[in-house]
């Protein structure tokens, strides 16, 4: 697919979706509602926030109550498209479908909407043996609908991931694309033996290795909220001003980092300190997730290292607990 063909399949999309897609605001490119294929970052850096909100909105009416009787909520979701999403923010989809499996508004909002992603392939060609360790290795373990693989400048190889995505490429009137079959999302091998590592070493760390991060962490709660695979909210209800016992049961997007999330009756907190609330964060990403789902809980895009306003990052983290561990190791 060529850049006229693309610009013309953009407008296409555009007569039933609502397009995200990153753009470029002085350094920094941001995930944002679009209007035309010019305003699109090609590059391959990873935009400052997320595609999450076409996923899961910030705020999303569970149902209506009405002088205390309930009554569903309206589940027609308008048609949204996340346009040039990452490899990473793709796998990080593959982790909300097993989360929301059986969450009929995720579900809802997955069958409205339509994902295109875009990877680079360096190098001369696209075919032989390259090519197939890339569709085995990578996108046979993603979940996409349509998969835009730069081979040269202003050209893309086509691939589909869904019947949705083969449908919508028909329906342009484009042929020249090759579907790929989801294999799951844990490749043969198994777990990666970095994430094992990391694993470990979260489930030894010391109380000492977390007060330490948590001196720093300001809890402020940035890298959850531009974390792709955070997926925390708070259930509310809101009362209607007007009416007497009417109003709505909201979700709203919220983080394990603040101060009233683990908050419970008689005013009971289960993550009290700025250490146990990091610590929480690494144990969900590297120790839960992966032990529910087989697969790491973060897909390394690196944007809760670049938003810390306080610099944590997370090399930095497990670098300074394998030298905290031979210390004390040393001790003993």
């Amino acid at each position: 697919m060529n850049k006229n063909t693309l610009n013309k399949f953009f407008l296409h999309l555009k007569k039933t979706f609502k397009i995200y897609a990153p753009v470029r605001d002085g350094k920094e490119l941001y995930v944002q509602p679009i209007n035309d294929l010019e305003e699109i970052d090609f590059s391959n850096q990873i935009p400052i926030n997320t595609f999450k909100p076409v996923l899961l909105p910030k705020r999303e009416i569970l149902f209506n109550f009405k002088k205390g009787k309930m009554q569903p909520a309206d589940m027609k979701y308008k048609p949204q498209c996340g346009f040039l999403m990452s490899i990473m923010d793709l796998k990080a989809v593959g982790l909300f479908h097993q989360t929301f499996e059986r969450d009929p508004y995720y579900q809802k909002k997955r069958q409205s909407n339509l994902l295109i992603g875009q990877a680079f392939f360096e190098g001369s060609g696209f075919r032989g043996h390259v090519r197939d360790l890339y569709e085995e290795d990578i996108l046979e373990h993603i979940i996409f609908d349509i998969m835009l693989t730069k081979s040269a400048k202003d050209e893309w190889k086509v691939f589909t991931g869904s019947e949705k995505g083969q449908r919508t490429l028909e329906k342009f009137g484009y042929k020249d694309f090759e579907h790929i079959e989801f294999a799951g999302l844990i490749k043969e091998e198994g777990i990666d033996p970095m994430l094992a590592k990391h694993r470990q070493q979260i489930v030894e760390a010391s109380a000492e290795a977390w007060d330490h991060w948590g001196e720093i962490c300001l809890a402020c709660g940035k890298c959850a909220i531009d974390c792709p695979t955070c997926y925390c909210f708070n259930i509310e209800d809101e009362q209607d001003t007007k009416e007497k016992d009417s109003g709505q049961r909201v979700r709203n997007w919220t983080t394990c980092f603040y101060n009233d999330f683990s908050e419970i009756g008689g005013g009971r907190k289960f993550l009290k300190t700025n250490a146990k609330r990091i610590q929480n964060w690494y144990v969900h990403k590297w120790v839960r997730t992966p032990k529910e789902f087989q697969i790491m809980g973060c897909v390394n895009c690196g944007r809760c290292d670049k938003v810390c306003p306080v610099g944590i990052k997370r090399a930095d983290v497990f670098k300074w607990m394998e030298e905290n561990k031979r210390e004390r190791f040393k001790k003993e």
